[in-house]
């Protein structure tokens, strides 16, 4: 009886020890298959440059090789500048509007399963964009398309947060940028020699590049999802696209002259806009943060939507005018190129100047140099190599302003805002790009029109242009205006030279009772 006992101990004995290695061998096998490079707080950046670098080139492909072939688009569709443009309009109404609904499910769900789903849909969406050849089916696809890349780019930098090891999340987060940089500068040249060979090839790279991305996500592990799931105002959202989508038919349609349609679609547009903001002031998770839209965050995003009017205003008519003067679509590449290398030494150069300037100095100078820049627009609108030169002017000068505007309203706002904050610079970015083609569309439209009659098409094309500039000049000058005297300096800034405590301006919470109110800290020093 005794070896009985003794030999079923050491039959236990053996068993558990071996269970262990067993699992352990499972365990290394797993992690030899998804490579610790591409666990999350493990990951190696040069790991994630595939799926990074590919991901950038669908989705910048189909902006930017999108705007550029807009005349080829006009003239094979058959239909007017103010139609063609809703290629792209409709396209950042939805990545405006279902971009962060489509970043909340990542975090529910996990980012790698989300790309993954997005990446299958961009593939099959790129497929239908270069064979369809009907308008209005089009249209729906470039909806689609703008809502699955604006779910990426939000979903690919949150999966760059919480891959990155803790330590270099950050540093993660500025080799991305570095990453899109470089994108910025191939693409303008490799759309334009595919653009002069057919449009339509523009979206098959595009399927492509998203097959690629479908293989380059599936080693990664998916990052732990959180037990409370988050939230999103789809209330809000459908609101918010409704209240810019009627502004934006408001202009096609006064583009035709229909000036009771017109009318009528702008009254909408005020209407849905109402309601957005009772709906958001009573939403738990709010598209876009109300009670923090006061001084001096609302005067940064002005000049922001001042910037990025003129900038996507000025990016449209630029391959308007190559194809009006019978350049080919490669040289505009060409252009398009020269301006993100120029951009990039910029780029390079401003953290040092930062370092010693104030951020409002170098902001204001920029804004100032720009209203000179769009009156000589206006003069010399006639002459394509002065309108070229002004365009590369431009896009140089307000790389000052873009690189700073972004970490200055964060910095506006208390850290605990932050994260709430960091989407309104990005929405009305996307919110007012979809309005400047509209608007500037329309007014090339009209213009160019009205003057037909009374001048060649040369000289109306010009004073079409000249007539964009004098808006563009308005943008520029009232963003200047709340740049000088609405906003201040940031208190991180105490080190630089000609910095003064009772200029600084930021957004404060203070607790009073079971409130919270926002007091703008202007003209106070703590004590």
């Amino acid at each position: 009886m005794q070896s009985n006992d003794d030999s079923d101990k050491l039959q236990s004995e053996n068993i558990t020890v071996q269970i262990p290695k067993i699992n352990i061998t499972v365990i290394q096998k797993q992690k030899k298959f998804k490579a610790l490079s591409l666990m999350p707080g493990q990951a190696k950046f040069a790991y994630m440059m595939p799926l990074l670098f590919l991901s950038g080139i669908t989705c910048f492909m189909d902006t930017q090789a999108t705007n550029m072939a807009l005349p080829y688009m006009q003239k094979d569709f058959d239909v007017s500048e103010s139609l063609i443009q809703w290629t792209l309009t409709i396209y950042y109404l939805a990545q405006a509007s279902l971009s962060i609904p489509i970043a909340k499910f990542g975090e529910n769900i996990g980012q790698v399963y989300t790309l993954f789903g997005l990446f299958v849909i961009s593939f099959l969406i790129n497929i239908g964009l270069f064979f369809v050849k009907n308008f209005p089916a089009f249209l729906v696809l470039r909806f689609i398309s703008g809502a699955v890349c604006g779910g990426q780019l939000v979903c690919r930098t949150s999966l760059v947060r919480k891959l990155a090891p803790p330590q270099k999340a950050q540093q993660y987060l500025q080799y991305l940028q570095i990453l899109m940089s470089i994108m910025v500068i191939i693409v303008p040249l490799l759309a334009g020699v595919l653009i002069d060979i057919d449009w339509p090839w523009i979206y098959l790279v595009c399927a492509l590049s998203a097959f690629l991305n479908i293989l380059t996500v599936i080693p990664y592990t998916n990052p732990e999802t959180p037990k409370e799931k988050a939230k999103f105002d789809i209330w809000g959202c459908v609101v918010l696209f409704c209240a810019i989508g009627f502004l934006d038919i408001a202009f096609t349609i006064l583009s035709s002259y229909h000036y009771v349609g017109c009318g009528v679609f702008v009254v909408l547009s005020i209407i849905m806009f109402v309601v957005f903001v009772y709906i958001e002031k009573k939403a738990a998770d709010p598209v876009l943060p109300l009670q923090l839209m006061k001084n001096p965050v609302v005067s940064y995003i002005i000049a922001n939507v001042s910037y990025f009017y003129i900038g996507t205003g000025l990016g449209y008519l630029l391959p308007q005018t190559f194809m009006f003067y019978g350049h080919p679509a490669s040289q505009t590449g060409m252009i398009t190129t020269a301006a993100a290398l120029v951009m990039l030494l910029v780029s390079l150069f401003l953290p040092k100047l930062s370092k010693k300037v104030l951020n409002k100095h170098i902001m204001v100078t920029s804004f100032s140099l720009n209203v000179i820049t769009i009156i000589c627009g206006i003069v010399f609108s006639s002459n394509v190599y002065a309108f070229i030169a002004i365009w590369l002017v431009f896009q140089t000068i307000n790389t000052f302003f873009s690189q700073l505007v972004f970490p200055i309203t964060l910095l506006s706002v208390p850290p605990q805002y932050t994260s709430q904050m960091s989407a309104v610079p990005t929405t009305s970015k996307t919110l007012t790009q979809g309005v400047a083609m509209c608007a500037v569309s329309m007014i090339m439209q009209v213009s160019y029109n009205s003057f037909k009659t009374q001048e060649n098409d040369r000289n109306a094309w010009s004073n079409a242009i000249r007539m964009n500039m004098v808006v563009f000049l308005v943008f520029q000058v009232i963003g200047l205006i709340l740049l000088i005297f609405r906003t201040g300096y940031a208190q991180n800034e105490s080190t630089k030279k000609g910095f003064k405590q009772e200029k600084v301006r930021q957004l404060k919470i203070m607790n009073t009772g079971e409130e919270n109110s926002l007091l703008l800290r202007e003209n106070m020093i703590e004590k």
